[in-house]
C-alpha cells in the first residue's frame, strides 16, 4: 500500500517535470535560434554600414581632386582619379552584395550605374586633357572644362552621393527595426518565460491538490513550505497542503522533487534570457559605432582638406587660421573620444569637503561669457551661511555645467537663467538604502514633505549612513522646454535631440547623482520653462 501510495504522487510530477523541462528546451532553443539570426543580421548591417561610409568617402574624395583640377591643372589629380577608380568601383559593388533591402539595393544600383557612367565619360576626356597639356601651354579649351565641370556637378553628385545617402539613410532605418524588433521579441519572451513559470506553479498546485482529494479525506494534513523555490520564481510565494493517510516521508520527497526541478527550468531560461541580452548589447553597439563614426569623422574633413591644400603649395607650410582650425577640430576630437571614456570607465569619486557656493561661482564663470552672447540672463542665488558637503569636486562641477550648457542651448535667442543653492532638514525616521531611481524619487518626495530622515548610501565606507541634512541644486530656464517623448528617455545614453550632442551629459549627470547617493528630478512645461533639481544627502567627513 506505501509504494502504491508513494507511485501516485510521484508519477504525477514526473509527467510534470518532464513537461516542463521539454517546454524549457524549446524556448532555450527558440531563444539560441533568435540569438544568432539577430547577430548576423546586426553584424551584416554593421559591415554594409561600413562599406557605405568607405564608398562615400572615396566618391567625395574623387570629385575633391576633379575640382582641384579644374581650379590648379595640376594633372597629380587626374593620376589619382584613375588609380582610384577601379578600386572604388569595386568596393561599392562589393557594398551591394551586403546589403538586405529593395531599397538599399535600388539606391546601391544607381550609384553604380552612375559611377561607371563617370568612369566611362572620364576616360573618353583624358586624351582632350593630354593633348591640351602639350600643345596649349596646358590651357583647355572651354567645351572640356564644361564637360569635366559637369562629371563632378551633375554624374557624381547626382547620380552617384546621393543614391548612396539614400542608401545610408535606409540603411540606418533597417538597424532601427531590427533593434524594435529586438525589443519586442525580447518582451514577448520574458511574458512567455512569466507565463511558463506561472503555469508549472499552478499545476503542481492543482495536482498536489488532485492527489490529496484522491487520497480521502482520512490523509493527514501537511503544510509544506516552498520558500527557496519561490525565491528562485521571484514572485511566487505560498504554501502547498497535501493529505495523506501514511507515508509521509514519500509525500515530502515528492514536493521536494517538483521545488528542485522547477528551480532547475527557471535557471535555464534565465540564462536564455542572459543571452537575449546579449543580442540587444550588439544592436546597442552598432548605434555606438555610427555614433562614435559621425563624431570622429567630421572634424577629419576640415583638416584633410587644410592639409592638402598646403601640400600643394610650394612652402608646403600651415600657417595663421589653418592651423588654428586644425588644433580646434583636434580639441573638438579628443573632447567627443574623452565623452565616450568618462562614459565608458568614469574615474573613482574622490570625496572631500568643498564648500558649495564656491564649487557654483566658479561654474557660472565658465558660461558667463557665453550668456552674454546669447543675451541671456544669469542669476545665481546662494544662502550666506557656506554649505559644505563631502563631494567629488570636478564631479558635481561638471554636473552643474552640463545643466547650464543645456539651459543655453534651449535658449539660442536669449532669456532667464537662475541657479539656486539651497539645503533643508529632516526628522528621524528611517528609510530603505540604495533604491533604484524611480523609487529614489518617490522616497525623496516622501522625505521632502514629511522631513523623515533617509538612510544613504555611501560608496566610501560601502554602507548604509543616517541622513537628516539634504544639500538641493535648482537649474531653472525659460527656453524651449522638454517633450512627453523626449522626457521618457532623458537620462539614457545616447539620448538626444541635438544634430551635435553625443547623449552622454545627462547620463553621465544621472550617474554622478547615484554615486553622490542622490538623484536628478526635472520638470518642463513646453516653451515656459524647464527645471531640473539635484539632492544629495549632506554627508559628514
Amino acid at each position: 500500500m506505501p509504494t502504491q501510495v508513494a507511485w501516485k504522487l510521484v508519477y504525477p510530477m514526473i509527467l510534470l517535470s518532464i513537461g516542463l523541462l521539454a517546454i524549457g528546451l524549446i524556448a532555450a532553443w527558440n531563444v539560441h535560434n533568435q540569438q544568432r539570426d539577430s547577430s548576423a543580421a546586426i553584424a551584416k548591417e554593421v559591415r554594409s554600414l561600413i562599406n557605405l561610409e568607405s564608398a562615400n568617402i572615396e566618391c567625395r574624395e574623387i570629385r575633391y581632386r576633379l575640382n582641384m583640377f579644374l581650379r590648379t591643372g595640376d594633372r597629380v589629380n587626374l593620376q589619382v582619379i584613375h588609380d582610384e577608380t577601379p578600386t572604388t568601383k569595386t568596393l561599392l559593388e562589393n557594398t551591394q552584395k551586403e546589403l538586405s533591402t529593395a531599397s538599399e539595393q535600388d539606391s546601391m544600383r544607381r550609384a553604380i550605374d552612375g559611377f561607371e557612367a563617370f568612369a566611362t565619360r572620364f576616360s573618353a576626356l583624358q586624351p582632350n586633357v593630354a593633348d591640351a597639356q602639350e600643345s596649349n601651354q596646358g590651357q583647355l579649351e572651354e567645351s572640356t572644362k564644361a564637360q569635366l565641370s559637369e562629371l563632378a556637378d551633375s554624374l557624381l553628385t547626382q547620380e552617384v552621393l546621393e543614391p548612396l545617402e539614400r542608401c545610408l539613410d535606409a540603411n540606418q532605418r533597417f538597424i532601427e527595426i531590427t533593434n524594435s524588433k529586438n525589443s519586442e521579441t525580447a518582451k514577448n519572451l520574458m511574458a512567455g518565460f512569466l507565463l511558463l513559470g506561472i503555469c508549472g506553479g499552478l499545476a503542481g498546485t492543482i495536482i498536489g491538490l488532485s492527489v490529496g482529494r484522491a487520497l480521502g479525506q482520512s490523509m493527514i494534513q501537511l503544510s509544506v513550505s516552498i520558500r527557496d523555490a519561490a525565491v528562485r520564481l521571484s514572485d511566487a510565494r505560498g504554501v502547498i497542503t497535501l493529505t495523506q493517510q501514511s507515508d509521509l516521508p514519500g509525500i515530502q520527497t515528492g514536493v521536494r522533487k517538483l521545488a528542485e526541478d522547477i528551480a532547475h527550468v527557471v535557471q535555464q531560461l534565465q540564462q536564455r534570457e542572459r543571452e537575449l541580452s546579449r543580442s540587444e548589447q550588439l544592436a546597442r553597439l552598432g548605434q555606438i559605432a555610427a555614433g562614435m563614426a559621425h563624431e570622429l569623422r567630421n572634424p577629419l574633413t576640415p583638416m584633410k582638406i587644410l592639409v592638402q591644400a598646403a601640400m600643394e603649395k610650394k612652402d608646403g607650410g600651415l600657417k595663421g587660421r589653418s592651423l588654428e582650425v586644425i588644433y580646434q577640430e583636434i580639441m573638438r576630437q579628443e573632447k567627443s573620444i574623452q565623452a565616450f571614456l568618462d562614459f565608458a570607465r568614469p574615474p573613482n569619486p574622490e570625496k572631500s569637503r568643498c564648500t558649495m557656493q564656491e564649487i557654483i561661482n566658479n561654474t557660472c564663470d565658465l558660461v558667463r561669457g557665453r550668456c552674454q552672447q546669447q543675451s541671456v540672463e544669469l542669476k545665481v542665488r546662494l544662502p550666506d551661511a557656506p554649505v559644505i558637503g563631502l563631494v567629488d569636486k570636478n564631479q558635481i562641477c561638471q554636473l552643474v555645467l552640463n545643466l547650464l550648457l543645456n539651459a543655453l542651448d534651449a535658449m539660442p535667442n536669449g532669456g532667464s537663467l537662475s541657479v539656486e543653492l539651497s539645503t533643508w532638514l529632516s526628522s528621524d525616521t528611517s528609510l530603505i538604502p540604495r533604491l533604484e531611481r524611480d523609487e529614489m524619487i518617490e522616497k525623496f518626495h516622501s522625505v521632502k514633505q514629511h522631513r523623515t530622515t533617509i538612510k544613504a548610501y555611501d560608496s566610501l565606507t560601502n554602507s548604509a549612513v543616517r541622513v537628516r541634512e539634504w544639500i538641493e541644486i535648482q537649474v531653472t530656464d525659460n527656453g524651449s522646454g522638454i517633450d512627453a517623448q523626449t522626457m521618457k528617455t532623458l537620462f539614457q545614453p545616447f539620448s538626444t535631440t541635438k544634430e551635435t550632442g553625443s547623449g552622454l551629459g545627462l547620463a553621465t549627470c544621472d550617474r554622478i547623482a547615484q554615486v553622490h547617493s542622490g538623484v536628478i528630478e526635472v520638470e518642463s512645461l513646453p516653451h515656459q520653462r524647464t527645471c531640473f533639481c539635484f539632492t544629495f544627502p549632506k554627508l559628514d567627513t
